[in-house]
């Protein structure tokens, strides 16, 4: 599935910044760089975030397969914790549904590796953005959001954002999913896999 292949050039960016990600079931990819971010709205009402990470910097990012049959659909979460832990939550169905499991996925930051990550979406403008949602946004397809505190204000990338906000945006997601090392986006969606096989028999 291509959602859960690690984008190419966040893979090869982070690269140099892993030095010692401490992951409770497999290493970690790196963290990325900060790019040259593209145009957008700014706010210019909304606080100057911080140069350094604050102690309250959390992020969740969730990710929605569109409407398709249950035994296809799925979705997940990454949350960043302040600590340093990034949980990744796997539901290979609908939430909710009956016997629809879960699965988790538990990385470790350390102190350098979370101020990079700040970094990184800062320099994408997420916190001195104004994010929008286009007019008109497609029904039915996947999609994806995510909120971000710092110093205590919170920002929330919606889905299907405007044009052009959208290589921003795309770039704070792909530093995200990298978070989670190719190997266990590889083992759960073998796990998906069998999962639609079994209800596919039933």
């Amino acid at each position: 599935m291509a959602h859960l292949k690690a984008p190419a050039r966040a893979v090869a960016l982070l690269a140099a910044l892993l030095s010692g990600l401490a992951c409770s079931l497999l290493s970690s990819g790196p963290l990325m760089l900060p790019l040259t971010p593209t145009a957008a709205a700014v706010v210019t009402d909304l606080p100057t975030p911080p140069d350094t990470r604050p102690a309250d910097f959390t992020v969740t990012y969730n990710w929605r397969e569109g409407s398709v049959a249950p035994p296809y659909h799925y979705e997940y979460t990454i949350v960043v914790a302040p600590d340093g832990t990034v949980t990744l939550t796997f539901i290979p169905g609908y939430p909710g549904g009956e016997d629809v499991p879960v699965w988790s996925e538990t990385v470790a930051l350390d102190a350098a590796q979370l101020d990079a990550l700040y970094a990184a979406l800062a320099g994408y403008g997420l916190f001195t953005t104004a994010w929008v949602t286009e007019d008109g946004p497609p029904v039915g397809g996947s999609s994806d959001d995510f909120s971000a505190t710092a110093n205590g204000v919170t920002v929330d990338v919606p889905a299907y954002v405007i044009d052009s906000q959208r290589p921003d945006a795309a770039a704070m997601a792909s530093t995200l999913t990298a978070l989670i090392a190719q190997d266990t986006w590889d083992k759960l969606e073998a796990q998906r896999q069998d999962y639609i096989a079994e209800h596919l028999e039933q």
